[in-house]
């Protein structure tokens, strides 16, 4: 509709995931970028791959080369060491140690 939004009703409405202040900002940055490198690099990197192949796609064909496994990335990810380490830190109750194998 054109209409604007306010910062509360975006994050209402899920189009983005905090509201900080302008005071804030940088901390908060810094904070969700560290969340972001303390995860899986290679499941980060294959989540950008998907992205970028997606994005002048339909949804439907975004999924179906996802399962095709034409996406590198997305396959080395699944078959890499941090999958396996994923896995066993969450049956073993302990934080993974990723070392983007």
């Amino acid at each position: 509709t054109g209409k604007r939004l306010t910062a509360e009703d975006a994050l209402r409405w899920g189009l983005v995931n905090q509201v900080t202040s302008s005071a804030e900002l940088l901390s908060a940055a810094i904070t969700l970028a560290r969340k972001i490198t303390d995860t899986a690099p290679l499941a980060q990197q294959a989540i950008k791959e998907l992205v970028i192949a997606g994005d002048a796609i339909p949804v439907e064909e975004a999924f179906a080369i996802q399962r095709s496994g034409h996406l590198p990335c997305y396959q080395q990810m699944l078959q890499s060491e941090d999958a396996r380490e994923g896995s066993a830190a969450f049956a073993e109750g302990r934080q993974p140690v990723w070392l983007g194998k």
